[in-house]
């Protein structure tokens, strides 16, 4: 995540440390450790390194829930049903990934995202808002997910929390996939960028970027 600077610093605090609070305060809510008021807050004191530490444990919290909603939300089951509700026709760009890359735009996995970054930065930079932003809703509806099924283990009632839970997570679903779209298109159309440069030789071509985008992408791994 260095190597993005400060936008590797939006990812963490909105997509990890921002669902990680939620979670632990929701969660304390509920099983009423200490009770969270505007007065408790507002009384606060903590030094420097508590900060520190409550941040590392956010941190790391926000980590297992992003684990937690790839298994959730990014299953080929649920990839098949938002397909169908926030389409994405990728065959525009097939004949351009298959200048770029030797292959159709759907079979490329993400070497267009790592041809973004090394081709067109800007571009990607605003893809990244779009992957940061529907990386955050992807959590927080986990987040809330989760205090959702804690409250009913608590408690087996249904009330107002319940209707609202339900709205939030709705919510945040729609925003992760509609987030999702728009990084998808954004990385795509980063490929008709100068598409009509000519080239002497298409297959050395693609060749050079295939191995180029290949190795941006096993480096950021």
């Amino acid at each position: 995540m260095d190597k993005f600077g400060i936008k590797g610093t939006l990812y963490d605090l909105i997509g990890y440390i921002l669902p990680g609070l939620v979670l632990m305060v929701g969660i304390n809510q509920i099983f009423s450790f200490e009770k969270i008021s505007v007065e408790n807050l507002l009384n606060i004191k903590m030094t420097l390194p508590s900060v520190f530490v409550l941040v590392a444990l956010l941190y790391i919290l926000g980590h297992v829930i992003s684990s937690l909603s790839s298994v959730i939300f990014e299953n080929h089951f649920i990839a098949m049903v938002s397909a169908k509700i926030y389409k994405f026709d990728s065959t525009k760009y097939d004949e351009r990934a298959i200048h770029l890359f030797g292959a159709p735009y759907s079979k490329c996995s993400r070497i267009p995202i790592a041809f973004c970054q090394l081709k067109h930065p800007v571009i990607y930079e605003t893809a990244f808002v779009f992957l940061s932003f529907y990386g955050m809703a992807r959590n927080l509806a986990t987040s809330i997910l989760i205090i959702f099924i804690c409250w009913h283990i608590k408690f087996h009632s249904i009330s107002a929390w319940s209707f609202l839970g339900l709205v939030l997570i709705s919510l945040f679903i729609h925003q992760y996939f509609r987030f999702k779209l728009y990084f998808d298109k954004q990385i795509a159309t980063s490929l008709l960028v100068d598409s009509g440069v000519q080239g002497d030789n298409t297959k050395i071509a693609a060749e050079k970027n295939m191995e180029r985008a290949t190795q941006l992408t096993t480096g950021a791994t």
